[in-house]
């Protein structure tokens, strides 16, 4: 059984970029919002979720936080989606419980 991804993010170009890049090695989910994210999260469980932090309604933090007040089976790993590098964002990354972040744009090596 491959491993599953939930892809979160506003931007449906980018989504379904990064859901090409992945779906040749995980099972890719994608969602549209966080409040799409989080329903999805008690029904699809993801292994890993990729979460854009800045989106409209409820953003990756709000997200986040809502997330880890689930009971969920396991602690589900979750790496921020952004473009924003300054300090600040990055510390809020690593205090709001993230394994990590990745910059936006992302690039494909081959």
């Amino acid at each position: 059984m491959s491993k599953r991804i939930l892809v979160v993010d506003d931007d449906i170009v980018f989504v379904k970029l990064l859901q090409r890049f992945l779906s040749e090695d995980y099972e890719v989910s994608t969602a549209l919002s966080g409040v799409q994210a989080t329903h999805m999260i008690k029904t699809s469980e993801p292994d890993l979720l990729l979460l854009d932090i800045e989106m409209p309604g409820k953003d990756g933090f709000a997200t986040l936080d809502y997330i880890k007040n689930l009971q969920l089976e396991r602690k589900l790993p979750v790496i921020f989606i952004t473009g924003r590098t300054d300090r600040d964002t990055l510390k809020r990354c690593a205090a709001a419980g993230a394994s990590g972040y990745i910059e936006k744009p992302i690039v494909k090596d081959n």
